[in-house]
C-alpha cells in the first residue's frame, strides 16, 4: 500500500500564502531590493575611493581603488543588463558617472 505524502500545516500555510501574492508584486519587490543594493554598492565605491585618496600606503590605496572599481563594474553591469527597473536605473545612473570621475581622478582607467 502506498501512502500519500502529507504536508505539515505550517508549510501548507506558507505555500498557500505565497500562491495568493501576485507575481508582479514579487517582481516589484525584487526590483526595489536590487535598486537598494545598487545604491549601497555605489556608497561602498565612494567610501573605497575616499580611503584610496587619503591613505599614505600605496598597498592600501591600490587595494581600495580595486574594490571601488569592482563596485563600479557591478553597478554598470546591472544597468547594461537591465536587471533593475527604469526608475532605479535613473537614480543609479545619476551617481555612476560621479563614481567613474572619482575613480579616474585616482588614476583608474575606465573605457
Amino acid at each position: 500500500m502506498r501512502q500519500e505524502a502529507t504536508i505539515p500545516k505550517r508549510l501548507e500555510a506558507t505555500r498557500t500564502h505565497r500562491a495568493r501574492v501576485p507575481e508582479s508584486a514579487h517582481r516589484a519587490q525584487l526590483r526595489h531590493t536590487i535598486g537598494e543594493l545598487m545604491h549601497r554598492e555605489l556608497d561602498l565605491g565612494f567610501a573605497f575611493c575616499k580611503i584610496a585618496g587619503s591613505t599614505k600606503s600605496e598597498e592600501t590605496r591600490l587595494r581600495n581603488l580595486h574594490n571601488a572599481r569592482k563596485a563600479y563594474d557591478a553597478v554598470a553591469s546591472f544597468i547594461v543588463n537591465k536587471k533593475i527597473g527604469p526608475d532605479v536605473v535613473e537614480s543609479v545612473a545619476e551617481r555612476l558617472p560621479l563614481l567613474k570621475a572619482e575613480l579616474t581622478r585616482l588614476g583608474e582607467v575606465i573605457p
